[in-house]
């Protein structure tokens, strides 16, 4: 299959669908990791089928953001509700 040119805009930049599709499998597969310490939690999630690991401060680097944008407990909280709620649909769609 060739790989398309066709372009998408993903926030305020502009992104090939092929970049667009790894994006979106970035964040749909993102989860907590298990081993991970309550008060400094890492994320675990596959893209392309290789494993990528990061964590709030990892995310914050590559994104250059300075200044933290919300408290890491606001974002903990938010990250397990979605994985909750995740899980939820895993079962109804399973059981």
């Amino acid at each position: 299959m060739a790989s398309s040119s066709k372009k998408r805009r993903a926030g305020k930049q502009v992104v090939t669908d092929e970049e667009f599709d790894a994006q979106r499998e970035f964040y749909a597969n993102a989860r907590i990791n298990e081993d991970s310490d309550e008060d400094q939690p890492h994320f675990q999630t596959f893209v392309r089928g290789e494993v990528v690991n990061f964590s709030m401060e990892s995310i914050k680097a590559v994104l250059r953001l300075d200044e933290q944008l919300e408290s890491d407990a606001n974002f903990r909280r938010r990250m397990i509700l979605a994985n909750q709620e995740l899980e939820n649909v895993i079962q109804d769609l399973c059981v």
